[in-house]
């Protein structure tokens, strides 16, 4: 479950340090949709108190790549179909606008 990302020496204020590599084991897929976040194994294998690691949990529970359930415990979150449209849909209306600044502002050398 545990690789490098949770397991190298802090270099940064704990929290924040710690919503980082947890924000990248889910990224990478280390930490997959639905996987329990268990703050005792992190603080653990990061050598940190658990503090630190619950803060961390609740940083990444504001931006949606946790979700707390009272009683259960944390888990990765889980995209839904209808998350997925919405991010497809930005992400098309976002490159149609760089590709149409791009031809209006780009310079002949550039084509």
């Amino acid at each position: 479950m545990l690789d490098d990302s949770l397991t190298a020496p802090l270099t940064r204020t704990l929290a924040d340090e710690i919503v980082g590599r947890l924000t990248q084991a889910i990224m990478s897929g280390e930490l997959g949709p639905g996987e329990r976040i268990n703050d005792e194994v992190i603080a653990r294998n990061l050598d940190v108190s658990r503090g630190p690691v619950r803060e961390a949990i609740r940083q990444l529970e504001r931006q949606g790549l946790i979700v707390t359930r009272r009683n259960r415990g944390s888990y990765v979150a889980r995209l839904e179909r209808q998350d997925v449209d919405e991010v497809y849909t930005m992400r098309l209306a976002l490159e149609r606008l760089a590709v149409q600044r791009a031809i209006q502002y780009a310079q002949p050398w550039q084509f």
